[in-house]
């Protein structure tokens, strides 16, 4: 017998994952690492159908407080060049959302993304929340 997750839809129905417990584990180690300031980037891959949807769906309904940035990449024949990057921006909006509509070359993009990271991060720090880098 499988160990199971236990998800509910916002439609109300559950949903339970068999046998997800070792990735929900790996994912809740990286998210301890990143409230101690080491930050990640999670790619979850496989083949279509598979649950990698809900697999995180699943892990993100366990940090109801966690701020997410979702983006896919596109299953076209011809995807759109940092369709992600894309999905961020429209999320998140400021500056990256300009550059992005301003067709930006791609490291003024990387650069206005990683720029507002940091400055949550920054803020964060200064305002003593947990996760935040330490001022010296």
């Amino acid at each position: 017998m499988g160990v199971r997750a236990r998800i509910t839809e916002s439609a109300g129905w559950a949903i339970e994952l068999l046998e997800r417990s070792s990735f929900l584990d790996a994912l809740a180690g990286y998210a301890t690492e990143a409230r101690q300031g080491n930050g990640r980037l999670v790619l979850v891959s496989g083949e279509s159908g598979i649950g990698k949807t809900v697999l995180v769906e699943a892990f993100r309904a366990q940090l109801p407080g966690a701020r997410w940035l979702w983006g896919a990449c596109d299953a076209l024949l011809t995807p759109r060049p940092l369709g992600p990057l894309f999905d961020i921006a429209a999320e998140t909006g400021g500056q990256l959302a300009q550059l992005c509509g301003q067709g930006a070359a791609p490291d003024r993009l990387f650069e206005a993304f990683l720029a507002r990271h940091w400055a949550c991060r920054y803020r964060a720090g200064r305002a003593g929340l947990p996760g935040a880098p330490r001022q010296a």
